[in-house]
């Protein structure tokens, strides 16, 4: 999934504006959340990215460990400038998966080959493979049926 963060100063310069899009079409971004915070409280705990992260993260926003570090990264850049009004971060997840082997699941190949499932299908079943059970006469549960003897027919002179 792609990102993008645009992080923008407000004309006053006492908020920092931060824009959360996602990429739900191929190059076409939608804006999911937007935050503001007070600019001194962000200069504040610039030296502190863990209170920082604290700060920035929300019920609305809430990047994962990868992307807020990057973040932080982004907010200190723009913050401690003083000619920059706006970045704007991308954040592919693809490229962690691709470059990162920290963060992800690393696939490995299989040590041997995987049989096909028609290999597996076409498989003869070996003679020792089957038990010497007859299923049909060795049955552990006894369920012969006794013949019951039933009168045929009652007639009314019976009665």
């Amino acid at each position: 999934m792609k990102q993008k963060f645009l992080l923008l100063k407000s004309q006053d310069h006492k908020e920092l504006i931060i824009k959360e899009l996602a990429e739900l079409d191929a190059g076409k971004f939608s804006v999911v959340c937007q935050e503001k915070h007070a600019a001194d409280a962000v200069k504040k705990y610039l030296a502190n990215p863990g209170r920082l992260m604290d700060m920035l993260r929300s019920d609305n926003m809430f990047p994962p460990g990868h992307v807020m570090d990057r973040l932080i990264n982004a907010i200190s850049e723009l913050i401690e400038s003083e000619e920059k009004e706006s970045m704007e971060l991308v954040v592919d997840d693809m490229d962690l998966i691709e470059n990162s082997g920290e963060h992800v699941f690393i696939m490995e190949e299989p040590a041997e080959e995987v049989a096909s499932l028609d290999e597996l299908l076409d498989e003869e079943i070996e003679d020792d493979f089957i038990d010497d059970i007859d299923v049909k006469t060795d049955d552990p549960i006894d369920s012969s049926i006794d013949q019951i003897s039933i009168d045929e027919t009652l007639t009314d002179d019976e009665e």
